[in-house]
């Protein structure tokens, strides 16, 4: 407000240490009076009938009775991410190329963990700092981020590549536009945006059950504590249900609806425990959207810089060649046979012994004084097929079965790169 702004912004951030509880209450009453009319008069009344009033206690009834200044709220925040964007890039340091992990818990776990399978070590020098680098890539820095603000922090161009969930990416990121997938599943962080309602609400199985109890004339708005306010309000527009309001938390949204906090909760559900054991329940339909760890990238960022783009291509081809290869094995054996040609064709009449273009056939050269006759083969089966081989293998004569892990499986050409060339380096021009 002492900057000009509208009054609604001020309200919104009104937790500073310039502008107090007490202001932001008042212009909150100031603001529903000029722009919301009959319905002002309701958010006026919610606010003095508390005691206290908080600073979310006076978002949420600005969202719910005063929709205007909801959307000025978001077009101040869009101006203010522009200039965000552009600040930032001027102020990147020249030939720096920085990625962004998690910096705490079990994705930041995770996370190295896959790096360093492929070859890639991220080394801290202190447990306290938040900026590593990547050994044997000098001009690149790894920064310890939260995963909401790495989807931010893409976004903006802060970081040129980040490891985080599809669900922060699709939440956080503003403008959406700015990021792009690298890799859509990382094999790790899967769980699903949910709908969570109370157990004690037996006649309700599906989504519209959910929002019929709250469609009624005089109905109460439906309560929701979630985090994910973006994707919540997507899911309510499709179905075309106004009749709520938000309940911002960040943690613990499960024990809202026992505490009388909120009516449901949306939130994120690996296997539904923590759900069931805060007697919640999921229902039909009520998933807003699966989610995984991927890696994700600034579109401008790859479109304006050559080196980011090696490194992006071969950041995506080591991580697909392991994940592709944690599925195989790799089958050494030795089997008798008159030529390769018929060794060939043993292995032909086999079900899982083709390989994956086929097996590899070698002469085994024999100590002297030994008859030849022997050859080695070798070939890749996927794990799930292991003994199924290695049984197919005795019955043609193999001998000496040698299984070894895979660690790599390169394509002739990564799909998901090609893809994401079309998509955004040729038309920078840079490939």
């Amino acid at each position: 407000v002492r900057r000009g702004e509208c009054a609604a912004r001020g309200a919104a951030f009104a937790g500073s240490e310039v502008v107090g509880v007490r202001s932001a209450r008042a212009i909150h009453r100031a603001w529903c009076r000029r722009r919301a009319g009959a319905a002002g008069a309701a958010a006026i009344a919610t606010a003095t009938a508390r005691k206290r009033v908080g600073l979310r206690s006076i978002e949420n009834d600005m969202r719910t009775h005063a929709e205007p200044w909801y959307l000025l709220r978001m077009a101040a925040e869009a101006s203010e991410t522009a200039a965000i964007v552009a600040d930032v890039r001027d102020a990147r340091p020249s030939g720096v190329l920085r990625i962004a992990i998690p910096s705490k818990g079990g994705m930041a776990d995770e996370t190295r963990k896959l790096l360093k399978d492929i070859g890639l070590e991220v080394v801290l020098s202190n447990p306290r700092q938040y900026v590593a680098v990547l050994r044997g890539f000098e001009s690149v820095e790894v920064w310890l981020q939260r995963p909401a603000d790495i989807a931010r922090k893409v976004a903006t161009g802060e970081v040129d590549l980040g490891f985080t969930g599809r669900d922060l990416t699709a939440e956080y990121s503003d403008p959406q536009e700015e990021v792009v997938e690298v890799h859509d599943d990382l094999n790790f962080g899967a769980c699903r945006l949910g709908l969570g309602v109370p157990m004690s609400w037996h006649d309700v199985h599906t989504v519209n059950d959910v929002l019929s109890r709250f469609s009624a004339e005089q109905s109460p708005p439906l309560r929701v504590a979630t985090k994910f306010t973006r994707q919540a309000k997507a899911f309510f527009d499709k179905h075309n249900f106004e009749n709520y309001r938000f309940v911002l938390m960040d943690g613990a949204l499960e024990a809202s609806t026992q505490m009388g906090t909120a009516d449901v909760i949306v939130d994120l559900i690996s296997s539904g425990v923590t759900l069931r054991e805060n007697l919640l329940k999921e229902v039909e339909h009520g998933t807003l959207l699966q989610s995984t760890m991927q890696l994700v990238a600034n579109r401008t960022a790859l479109k304006e810089n050559r080196e980011l783009g090696a490194l992006t291509r071969e950041l995506l081809e080591r991580i697909e060649a392991h994940l592709k290869a944690l599925d195989q094995y790799n089958l050494i054996a030795n089997i008798r046979g008159t030529s390769p040609g018929e060794v060939a064709r043993k292995l032909s009449r086999a079900v899982v012994l083709r390989g994956m273009d086929g097996p590899t056939i070698s002469t085994v050269i024999p100590p002297r004084s030994e008859e030849s006759g022997m050859y080695a083969i070798g070939l890749i089966v996927p794990k799930s097929q292991l003994y199924q081989a290695v049984d197919e293998l005795r019955r043609i004569g193999g001998s000496g079965v040698c299984v070894l892990p895979v660690t790599f499986v390169f394509e002739r050409e990564s799909k998901r790169w090609m893809k994401l060339r079309r998509e955004v380096l040729e038309q920078s021009g840079l490939v």
